[in-house]
């Protein structure tokens, strides 16, 4: 009997052993997440304000070593703060004086520009030149009309014609008088006249007191350096073995001549239509290197107590690249808005 109940003790142990080793393993402590910083950003609610509006940036998530604050004004944008800003003309104009006589054949002359023409002085160069006129800007040069009054009275101005939309970056620019004559189409050759021409650039910049300026300077204001060029060098052969050339140059260059007659296309043997140009010299813009762009505001140095949001008031209505860049460690960050400020 005493042996059944030890048996009996022992098989119950053995069951509760085996019971116990089907347990899970005992998990390890551990210890609650540590909280991971935020990185640092900046927000704002709106982007449209108007004039005299504080606009305020929110920054939220970590403290970064520092803050700088760029407005997207002049001279104040980031995306000049690491390449110079360079400014060029802001206009480019021209103007000049025209009037005809003689003969009775209409749309002689016009006027073109050309920012490809290499300045040769051949004509093969001046027709494979690309050259844009009246169909192309609006508005363009105002010519003498075809039953103008002769006189110095009478002299038409061109209007002032700001070309600055016509230049092509880095390439010069040229202004051409094409005078065209067809023997074969009803009436006589005309003469024409052009007087006065001037072309003057204006430049905005600093002034010794650091306030922004225009300044204008005058390219040319004369024909003397103008080129006369001629599809037909018969002409050209007449013309200059004459005491007094229909087409010239004054000496003075106060005016050019563009004139052939008809017995000289005669005598040259031409059938077809010819033509002559009176050429300038390249125009080029004005530039100023300001240098580089600084921020409009330091928000926050290394020493500083990190700030919880920017505020800043635009002056002038327009539309802005608002940029903050900010450092942590060696790492730059930049953020960008497109702000807009209604008067």
């Amino acid at each position: 009997m005493k042996r059944s109940i030890l048996f009996m003790m022992a098989s119950i142990f053995l069951c509760v052993a085996c019971g116990k080793s089907g347990d899970p393993e005992p998990k390890e402590d551990t210890k609650p997440d540590e909280k991971v910083d935020q990185e640092f950003d900046v927000k704002l609610t709106t982007t449209t304000y108007k004039v005299g509006d504080e606009v305020t940036f929110d920054f939220s998530g970590k403290e970064v070593d520092d803050i700088t604050f760029y407005s997207g004004e002049f001279l104040h944008e980031y995306q000049y703060s690491q390449t110079d800003r360079i400014t060029r003309s802001n206009s480019a104009v021209v103007s000049f004086r025209t009037n005809l006589t003689y003969g009775a054949q209409a749309d002689q002359l016009a006027v073109f520009v050309s920012t490809d023409y290499n300045g040769s002085g051949n004509f093969a160069d001046v027709a494979t030149a690309n050259w844009k006129g009246k169909e192309d800007f609006n508005p363009w040069f105002t010519l003498a009309p075809e039953d103008n009054t002769w006189g110095d009275p009478n002299r038409v101005l061109s209007g002032d014609i700001d070309l600055r939309e016509a230049f092509e970056e880095g390439k010069p620019l040229y202004v051409g008088f094409r005078y065209r004559y067809d023997p074969n189409v009803t009436g006589g050759p005309r003469a024409w006249h052009a007087y006065l021409f001037k072309a003057i650039t204006s430049i905005r910049h600093p002034d010794e007191n650091g306030d922004l300026a225009d300044y204008t300077t005058t390219l040319y204001d004369n024909y003397l350096d103008f080129a006369l060029i001629y599809q037909n060098e018969a002409i050209r052969t007449v013309h200059e073995g004459m005491s007094d050339p229909s087409t010239k140059i004054t000496a003075s260059g106060s005016y050019v001549k563009l004139y052939m007659t008809s017995a000289q296309v005669t005598n040259a043997e031409i059938s077809d239509p010819t033509e002559i140009w009176a050429i300038s010299p390249a125009l080029n813009l004005e530039e100023y290197n300001y240098g580089l762009d600084m921020p409009k505001e330091v928000v926050k140095e290394s020493t500083d107590v990190m700030p919880k949001d920017f505020k800043y008031v635009f002056m002038e209505p327009g539309k802005y690249t608002v940029s903050f860049v900010w450092k942590d460690g060696e790492e730059e960050k930049v953020k960008n808005f497109e702000v807009t400020v209604n008067e």
